[in-house]
């Protein structure tokens, strides 16, 4: 397969740019590569903002970090036609040994394709097959996203078991974590639940008025001290479900992605929707209860639904449920509706009186 160098020091290519759940997901690949190939180089290709998440994670050699440019009028496309045929250049001079592509889209195809790698792998995705001289065959619709992601390393003689994601926090992030939970002045023994309402698509969203209710009901029953997470662009909605549960609510401060982590880990239980909060949690070991609808829990969920449940509709209550839609077209957003707070708080008592 790679008959001009020793299996043991291939210099190695992952690329996922983005999002940061998808990212910590790909840390059981790294994992496996690392066992069969002990002295090897890998290289991560992953945008600026979510590297945080990695940085710090110590079977990764390398990170090629992606800008976010503007591709805006035509100077501003120039600019970026010209970072991504630097970038191209750079991955060429590097020599690669195996590039895996886990994204599929035209930008890590053609990444992929112009980087004289002897081994390329990708998933069969039509004409950006050609990409690669390794193929993916497409997985089952149920397949767990961890799973799916170490299917890449068949063409390389390697099968391994499911392995939990994990982050790795430094000591800065981890004091601003410890100092954050310090400030709450929590009696001892008082539980601490985040609740994450937020997603980048819509679609997602567990409605506010069930956070809210879901945030009251834990402060009443279980005196619990809530906080809410969030990120750039979801103030105003995390601000009215504050508003709404009132008094032992909080809002986190503005962090960055491992800031928010280091709060995260310092939690007793995670209430979410589909999101990047989540992944956090269970690659931190904190326990999550998530809300699905547009999505399906089986793939994107943690493999272990006895630790962390996820709440979904049947298809027979819901026949357009895991429509995967960005936003939801009916009036009523009917698979979000469905997970009602009392389901939650039932599984919300189990979790919490078996600590």
């Amino acid at each position: 397969m790679l008959k001009n160098r020793n299996n043991s020091n291939l210099k190695i290519l992952l690329i996922q740019f983005k999002p940061a759940g998808d990212v910590l997901l790909l840390t059981p690949v790294v994992k496996a590569l690392k066992i069969k190939y002990p002295t090897s180089w890998i290289s991560f290709m992953v945008n600026e903002k979510e590297s945080v998440l990695i940085k710090d994670f110590s079977l990764i050699d390398d990170l090629i970090l992606i800008k976010k440019l503007s591709r805006n009028g035509l100077a501003g496309y120039f600019r970026y036609i010209v970072y991504n045929f630097t970038l191209i250049k750079k991955i060429r001079r590097i020599n690669f040994d195996i590039v895996i592509d886990f994204i599929g889209n035209p930008k890590s195809a053609v990444i992929t394709l112009f980087s004289k790698a002897p081994v390329r792998i990708g998933r069969k995705l039509g004409f950006k097959s050609i990409a690669y001289n390794k193929r993916i065959e497409k997985p089952d619709a149920d397949t767990n996203t961890v799973i799916k992601r170490l299917a890449h390393l068949k063409p390389l003689g390697i099968d391994p078991a499911y392995v939990s994601p994990e982050l790795t926090l430094n000591m800065q992030d981890k004091n601003f974590g410890r100092d954050y939970h310090k400030s709450l002045k929590l009696p001892s023994g008082r539980k601490l639940v985040i609740l994450a309402p937020n997603s980048p698509r819509r679609s997602r969203r567990w409605k506010a008025e069930y956070f809210i209710a879901t945030g009251k009901s834990l402060i009443k029953e279980y005196n619990c001290k809530i906080l809410l997470a969030w990120g750039p662009g979801e103030e105003d909605y995390t601000r009215k479900i504050l508003k709404g549960i009132g008094s032992d609510a909080e809002m986190i401060p503005l962090t960055t992605l491992t800031e928010m982590a280091a709060i995260i880990s310092t939690c007793d239980l995670i209430i979410t929707n589909d999101s990047s909060p989540k992944h956090i949690a269970n690659a931190l070991g904190i326990r999550s209860i998530a809300i699905y609808g547009p999505t399906n829990p089986y793939v994107w969920n943690d493999i272990d639904m006895k630790k962390n449940p996820a709440l979904q509709a049947q298809q027979a209550d819901i026949p357009c449920i895991q429509c995967e839609k960005r936003e939801c077209p009916l009036k009523e957003h009917t698979c979000m509706e469905f997970i009602t707070p009392d389901k939650v708080l039932k599984i919300v008592d189990l979790i919490l009186n078996s600590r």
